[in-house]
């Protein structure tokens, strides 16, 4: 639930908020499906969002520290309108949270909200593939509580409102994106019954409804950060839309609906086993069900003609394979990243020079701290 600790907005009041990045380590695809797990790692890069009053009466600002034009909107019926398609998932969290404190009697304010994200190459602006929409999401959410004076008591509550304000935009995704972000470390995660969800939303349940009550399916566990298990990420510089990969995928599964069922109980069956090893800190276990589970990928991409491992990513793989890792694609594929896993002991520097002469870019990144 969320408790008051401050007093309402001022004109020199001031709210932050910031939620990390993240990759799939396992689990993606699967994850769709109900009561299928799925582990995530939340990553040292962020997204933070700075909310000051705005100084006009029903208009404000939103802005991007660099590269995207302001949006100076105003409201209608109460209400920011959404016409800048760059600002959607945080106008969404705005609206959510507006949503709750009417329903509270909190007296809205306008803004002026900034971001600033690290989750693009700094030059050329391109996306890494961390999930950008959740981390937008999830900061801006923590950024409007601080504003008005309010705090979460639990991660759970940022995750539960992060979704209800995706779930406004029509998205039907798995939001463990917004697990990551909410939690942030090594993150186990299943995800809600969405079909529960929608039946609440459609119901016009109110915001407390959905933060006071458990929802179906849904788990959410930070797990323990291995000490004797490294992880590298390679990216790519080729972009992937997830939108493009899940839609293809929910399309080609409902064709091939015996193979789908197949792939769903040995991926959790990998899973499950991957979150004990990791548990344990067992190096070489955990490399095993990684190549397993990015084996079990690679065939549901053939079997349903997916390309969700490009020849770059094909490349990262192997490389790391004989610099002793166990490497796969994370997210949807196509693009983007690639993680790889391995002991103390694995030769990471010779790694990162065989990824580079075949322009994969070693990202260092490390494990974002929890909330």
């Amino acid at each position: 639930m969320l408790k008051k600790i401050k007093h309402d907005p001022t004109l020199n009041s001031q709210g932050q908020g910031f939620a990390p990045g993240k990759l799939y380590l396992a689990g993606e695809y699967a994850v769709l499906a109900p009561r299928q797990p799925a582990i995530l790692l939340a990553l040292n890069r962020y997204v933070k969002v700075t909310i000051k009053p705005s100084s006009t009466l029903n208009q404000g600002i939103l802005s991007q520290a660099k590269g995207q034009a302001d949006y100076h909107y105003q409201r209608q019926n109460g209400s920011i309108p959404q016409k800048e398609a760059y600002w959607t998932y945080c106008l969404a969290a705005i609206q959510i949270v507006e949503v709750l404190f009417r329903q509270k009697g909190q007296v809205i304010a306008d803004y002026h909200l900034e971001t600033m994200s690290d989750l693009v190459e700094e030059v050329s602006g391109k996306k890494f593939g961390l999930g950008s929409s959740g981390a937008i999401t999830v900061a801006t959410i923590r950024a409007l509580l601080d504003f008005y004076g309010y705090q979460a008591d639990s991660p759970l509550d940022v995750y539960k409102l992060a979704v209800l304000a995706l779930v406004n935009l029509g998205n039907n995704g798995s939001f463990g994106d917004l697990a990551a972000a909410a939690f942030g470390g090594w993150v186990y995660y299943q995800a809600p019954d969405r079909q529960w969800l929608a039946d609440q939303v459609s119901q016009n349940q109110t915001i407390d409804f959905f933060l006071e009550n458990s929802w179906p399916n849904l788990q959410i566990e930070s797990l323990p950060v291995p000490s004797k298990i490294d992880f590298l990420v390679a990216w790519t510089q080729s972009p992937a839309s997830s939108d493009h990969f899940v839609a293809n995928f929910k399309e080609a599964s409902q064709q091939e609906p015996q193979r789908y069922q197949e792939f769903l109980a040995e991926n959790k069956d990998a899973v499950l086993a991957l979150k004990t090893a990791l548990i344990q800190d067992d190096v070489g276990q955990s490399q095993s069900l990684i190549n397993k589970i990015g084996q079990q990928l690679d065939n549901l991409s053939h079997h349903l003609k997916l390309g969700i491992l490009t020849p770059q990513l094909e490349t990262m793989i192997s490389l790391a394979q004989v610099y002793g890792y166990a490497a796969k694609s994370s997210g949807a594929g196509g693009g983007d990243c690639g993680i790889a896993l391995g002991g103390l002991e694995a030769r990471k520097t010779d790694l990162i020079r065989a990824w580079e002469k075949q322009e994969i870019t070693y990202l260092d990144l490390q494990i974002s701290q929890t909330f």
